[in-house]
C-alpha cells in the first residue's frame, strides 16, 4: 500500500506535487489503483496522472467540487495557456460511504486514451473515451522521456480553492 499526503503543491505547478509515477513503456498501456480517499474542503483531490511534464496532463479523480459535492473528475492541460490546475473535461457525482474505495483506470492504446472508474470491484465505468493523448507526446509536450502514469494527491484548502 502506498500513502500519499497531500499538500498544496499542484502538478502543473513548478514545485513538487505529491506524486508517484512509473514510466508509461509502450503505446498500448493500462493503469489502474485503488484508492481510498475522502475530501474535506472545496479543491481537495486525489486520484491518477497521465503526465508529461508541468504544462500537459491528465487527472483523472475524486474531488470536492465548489457546491460542496464529491465527485469523480478529468482534468487536461494541454499547455501552460491553461490553468495550472488544467481544464475540466468530464464528471460523474458520486456519493461515496466514509472508509469505501473507488477504483481508477487509464488506458492508452496509441494516441487515444480512455479514463474509467468504479465504485464497486469490476464494475467499470467510462467516464471519457478516445481523448487525445498526443498532448503527452514529446512532439507536442517537449522534453525526452515520455509519459508518467502515477497516481497524485493536492490539499486544496492551502491554495483556497
Amino acid at each position: 500500500k502506498l500513502i500519499l499526503t497531500a499538500r498544496p503543491e499542484t502538478i502543473g505547478g513548478m514545485t513538487q506535487p505529491s506524486f508517484w509515477g512509473r514510466r508509461q513503456q509502450h503505446q498500448n498501456a493500462s493503469a489502474a489503483t485503488e484508492m481510498r480517499f475522502r475530501p474535506t474542503k472545496v479543491g481537495d483531490k486525489a486520484g491518477m496522472v497521465a503526465v508529461q511534464n508541468d504544462n500537459h496532463f491528465f487527472f483523472l479523480g475524486l474531488e470536492r467540487n465548489a457546491q460542496g459535492r464529491d465527485e469523480i473528475v478529468l482534468e487536461r492541460r494541454a499547455g501552460p495557456s491553461n490553468p495550472e490546475s488544467g481544464v475540466k473535461i468530464a464528471s460523474a457525482p458520486v456519493a461515496l460511504k466514509a472508509g469505501a474505495p473507488v477504483w481508477l483506470k487509464i488506458t492508452a492504446r496509441g494516441g487515444a486514451y480512455d479514463f474509467s472508474y468504479a465504485l464497486a470491484a469490476g464494475q467499470w465505468e467510462t467516464l471519457k473515451a478516445e481523448e487525445d493523448g498526443s498532448i503527452l507526446s514529446t512532439k507536442k509536450a517537449g522534453g525526452f522521456v515520455g509519459a508518467l502514469l502515477g497516481v497524485y494527491a493536492h490539499d486544496g484548502g492551502a491554495q483556497g480553492q
